[in-house]
Formats: C-alpha cells, structure tokens, sequence
C-alpha cells in the first residue's frame, strides 16, 4: 500500500505500532473456502475480520452465521464489489447501504467497519463514508493473494512486511475467479510465522481501538 500513517480522518491503515498485534483480514467472501479459514482460526486460536461482499450474502447465510458464532468481526466490502472511483454519491451510498441492510436483516448485526472494493477510494466516497459514519480500513500489508499464486512466496511476503499494529489482507474468495484455493496453506503458514514471533492475533476493532456497532 506505500501508507506510513496510522489514520487521515475516518480512514485506517495500522494500528499502534509499539503493540505486537496483528489482524487478519479478508476479503470478497464468503464462499466454501470460508468454512476452511474458519476451520483452520479455531485451530489456531485466531480472531480475524471478514469484509464481506453483499452479493455473496445470499446463499452463504450459514457461513456468514459461524463468522459470528465463532466471534469473529464482520465489515462491509460493498454490495457489487464495483469500484467507487468516479462514480456519485449516490451510487457509493447505496453500494454500502445494501449490503448494511442485508446484514441487518438476516443476521441483526451492523458494522461501522468498510472496505472499498480494490481498495480505490476518492473525494465521493470518503464524503459518503463519514456521513455514514464508516470506519474506512485499509491495510498496511497487502499479500497480493490474487495476483501471486505461489503459497510460500506470498507468505514470505505477508511475513516480510509485517509490523506491529500491521493490517494484513487477504482473499477468501477472488472476485472475478472463484474460491482462493490457495487461502487456508497460506494463511497457516503466516500465522506459524508471526506466532514464533510472538504476534497476537485480534480483529481490526480491537487492534483500532475501537467498537463494533
């Protein structure tokens, strides 16, 4: 991502980084490669966050509920996972609203976290994210998941990049190709790495300080 500082009003990029927290997040999903990253977290003991598409919502209703049964945090990545560059404010309103409204009507859950989708982001968006009150996050450490396909170079790459406070994102599912088959191998391998190194795992909440809504 290149972005050295924490926080530019409503928008995120690491959290403190005298704590050596780290949190997992990812994207596009949910799909049945979800069930396996669930798996695997319980395994280990990790929180993560799941932005999730509203488009996916349908259909995955048992997945998107063990997210929450198992206590992990959900964020919004937009309904269409269209990109907000150039378009109206009425356009980014509703991309966010949907998939908040489907959130709550199924799951009576709401979050103040968002994702945009490729992480592209302009005057209209951040407008429309603050009066919605958004927590608007975006990561320090960006695997590349869906553009590199080697398992241990992306890991070495997640690895190499990490501080403390890091915001690591990854893909769950990879918009415009399917299921990440690689997500659960790479993300063992990560979290066996950054537990060597003493890492605490939290979700993006608890590593921001700040509260779900």
């Amino acid at each position: 991502m290149g972005f050295k500082m924490k926080r530019i009003r409503n928008l995120y990029f690491h959290g403190n980084r005298n704590l050596k927290m780290v949190a997992l997040t990812f994207d596009d999903g949910p799909c049945k490669e979800t069930n396996e990253v669930l798996r695997l977290l319980k395994r280990e003991k990790v929180k993560a966050t799941f932005f999730v598409l509203g488009k996916k919502i349908e259909g995955n209703e048992e997945i998107i509920k063990r997210i929450i049964n198992e206590k992990h945090e959900l964020g919004n990545h937009g309904y269409s996972h269209k990109s907000l560059i150039f378009r109206s404010n009425k356009f980014i309103f509703e991309e966010i609203k949907k998939c908040d409204d489907l959130l709550l009507k199924k799951f009576k859950i709401g979050t103040n976290l968002f994702r945009p989708p490729y992480f592209n982001f302009g005057l209209n968006a951040l407008v429309v994210t603050y009066g919605l009150k958004k927590k608007v996050i975006f990561c320090d450490v960006s695997s590349k998941d869906w553009k590199l396909k080697d398992v241990d170079f992306v890991a070495e790459r997640v690895l190499k990049m990490v501080k403390p406070g890091s915001i690591i994102n990854l893909h769950d599912y990879l918009e415009n190709i399917g299921p990440n088959k690689n997500i659960v191998k790479i993300t063992e391998k990560i979290i066996c790495g950054l537990k060597q190194r003493r890492y605490k795992f939290v979700t993006v909440s608890k590593l921001l300080n700040f509260k779900i809504s």
